[in-house]
């Protein structure tokens, strides 16, 4: 529970891979003028669903607690609606009110 699968800079892909500047949150610059740039992936957020309670908890790289959502409170939404990531702090147990 307390687990990322791809911690930041766990691995990298160097300005001539393919696969580097792609856009991928988190690039890092080396130091240097002409250093090479290079991009880390990484897990963003680690989840928990109790599908008997209908709860799913949402826990963002960085946050010490989980945000749980109540889905049948969710089902009653008649919107989509969507929240950013970084509202997910860990400082609300209950995210449920957002919606």
């Amino acid at each position: 529970m307390n687990n990322f699968d791809r911690p930041v800079a766990i691995t990298i892909d160097a300005s001539t891979s393919p696969l580097a500047n792609e856009g991928v949150a988190g690039a890092m610059r080396t130091t240097g003028k002409d250093a090479p740039v290079f991009t880390s992936e990484s897990t963003k957020w680690t989840s928990l669903s109790d599908l008997n309670r209908g709860r799913f908890s949402i826990r963002p790289q960085g946050a010490m607690n989980y945000t749980t959502f109540d889905l049948q409170r969710l089902a009653r939404v008649k919107e989509v609606k969507s929240i950013p990531l970084q509202k997910l702090d860990g400082t609300a147990a209950d995210g449920s009110g957002w919606f």
